[in-house]
């Protein structure tokens, strides 16, 4: 089976490794891959982009790359990744269509679900150790135009550091979170935006509960990161409908003097359900905000649990204190408010769209010149 693998690997042109939250630490593999490796919401920590094998994130939100990589390789190697619906969009005999497709999983359920060409069931550990013996051989022509991609279809785009946009506060801040911090996302609009904007570093671990996604995990999901680490800084990214769920939590925080730092992303809105209804119900908006749900004064609350809290309106308020507050030896709350923001791009909107024809749509010759 390696032999085959290896064989393909040496005479593709094009190959490329789906890396997914089973994969293992690909980070901190005893070897540098040296294939372009993209990767899941559950593998963001795995392959990061200061990484020279980066190529994007894979996904009916797009991400950096918007999925060319996927759509035009000729080998597709992935490993520890169940090849869900929300990798593949609503079309999954389409998912890498020119590609000769590897799947490895420990899962024998997960190969099952799949119609891949070559299925493996094997540990990462033990894949990884077996794949350090074939010799590496990457297309660099191939390489490189997987790098263009990520640059050129980056989601955060210049325009949104000049006005307060969410996707360029969560690329600022992701610059810097210190590269030994362990990152904890919620649902909905959070998880999407650390997809398209964060920017992971070499040695962070990022957790959520993709799959699940139950509104409010993050918040209790860091204080546990805490008590298994204290030794490392915990930042937490949550919604205001995430957080609004466990406020109660900040007298935990206080009780056991649990030091994570909580970044709400306040659009005021159940934002991916907005999204939701906008596209698929007319924008027939019902309990979503600001009909049927409003969240509170998350400044005032914070205070009255004696967590230090923040109000980040605008670039001028992330001053260098703010910077130092991540530092600090307590909690501290920072409301990060963005009024009514939920337009989460790229992504596909409907069932028959292609992963790389997402919206906003690119021009046909762009998109045709793009998958060769």
């Amino acid at each position: 089976m390696f032999k085959n693998l290896a064989e393909d690997l040496h005479n593709a042109k094009r190959p490329l490794f789906l890396v997914g939250g089973g994969a293992g630490d690909v980070s901190n593999l005893p070897f540098d891959l040296e294939y372009p490796c993209v990767v899941t919401w559950n593998a963001l920590d795995k392959v990061t982009p200061d990484m020279d094998c980066y190529a994007g994130v894979v996904g009916t939100y797009g991400g950096p790359g918007r999925n060319f990589a996927v759509q035009a390789c000729d080998l597709l190697v992935a490993v520890g990744c169940r090849i869900s619906g929300r990798i593949t969009g609503g079309m999954p005999e389409n998912f890498a269509p020119r590609a000769k497709k590897y799947i490895i999983d420990a899962d024998q359920a997960v190969l099952d679900s799949v119609d891949f060409d070559v299925k493996i069931r094997m540990d990462s550990g033990l894949f990884w150790a077996k794949f350090a013996e074939i010799p590496q051989k990457t297309p660099e022509a191939w390489l490189q135009k997987c790098k263009e991609w990520v640059i050129k279809y980056d989601p955060v785009k210049e325009e949104m550091f000049e006005g307060f946009h969410h996707y360029g506060f969560m690329r600022k801040i992701s610059e810097v979170i210190p590269s030994n911090a362990i990152i904890v996302y919620d649902t909905g609009g959070s998880a999407i935006m650390m997809g398209h904007a964060f920017k992971p570093k070499r040695g962070q671990k990022i957790f959520s509960s993709n799959g699940n996604s139950p509104m409010g995990f993050a918040m209790c999901g860091a204080m546990g990161a805490w008590f298994a680490d204290k030794t490392r800084p915990i930042v937490c990214f949550i919604g205001d409908g995430g957080f609004n769920m466990n406020l109660q939590e900040l007298q935990t925080i206080v009780n056991y003097g649990i030091n994570i730092k909580v970044f709400i992303l306040n659009n005021h809105c159940y934002g991916n359900t907005k999204l939701f209804q906008k596209y698929n119900f007319d924008s027939r908006f019902y309990a979503c905000g600001p009909d049927g749900y409003n969240p509170p004064d998350f400044f005032e609350i914070a205070k009255a649990y004696k967590v230090a809290p923040f109000v980040i309106k605008g670039w001028d308020d992330l001053a260098p204190w703010m910077v130092e507050s991540l530092k600090s030896d307590e909690a501290v709350i920072f409301d990060v408010i963005h009024h009514d923001f939920y337009e989460y791009l790229p992504r596909i909107n409907r069932f028959d769209q292609d992963l790389c024809d997402q919206d906003p749509p690119l021009p046909r010759e762009e998109m045709e010149a793009n998958l060769g």
